[in-house]
């Protein structure tokens, strides 16, 4: 498993490690117990996990027909599901963001300043344990 995750690690770019390591550290440095922290850290590893899987499916795969860029988990979820029950789910391809851009800024989000700015903004204006958002989350 180890051998595997640094194969991860060591096959991503420089700009994907920063970022797995900021969510780690943003995530660390929110004040929660143990038991939540335990969860987000595990959901980040997957979200990494299943990001890197979906970039190798990508690379090997056929051209697309159609690409659908979905915000949420759960949307995310239905239209493959739906897709799947049409029987295109091959043709088309889903791209989501488990992040909710809807709120807070979004301004230069592929720089550290754009992550940061959008950090501060949603620890002083939510409480992103009720509205459901992990800042910078997939």
């Amino acid at each position: 498993m180890i051998k595997e995750i640094k194969e991860q690690v060591m096959g991503s770019s420089e700009d994907e490690v920063k970022s797995l390591l900021f969510q780690i550290l943003l995530r660390m440095s929110t004040e929660q117990n143990d038991e939540d922290l335990i969860k987000d850290l595990k959901s980040t590893y997957s979200n990494f996990l299943r990001y890197k899987k979906e970039q190798k499916q990508l690379e090997d795969a056929k051209d697309f027909k159609v690409a659908h860029i979905v915000f949420g988990d759960s949307p995310s979820g239905s239209l493959k599901n739906a897709l799947s029950d049409m029987k295109v789910l091959d043709e088309e391809k889903i791209i989501h963001f488990s992040d909710k851009f809807s709120v807070g800024p979004v301004w230069k989000l592929e720089e550290d300043t754009g992550l940061t700015l959008r950090y501060k903004w949603l620890m002083n204006h939510l409480n992103l344990d009720e509205v459901g958002i992990s800042p910078g989350t997939d």
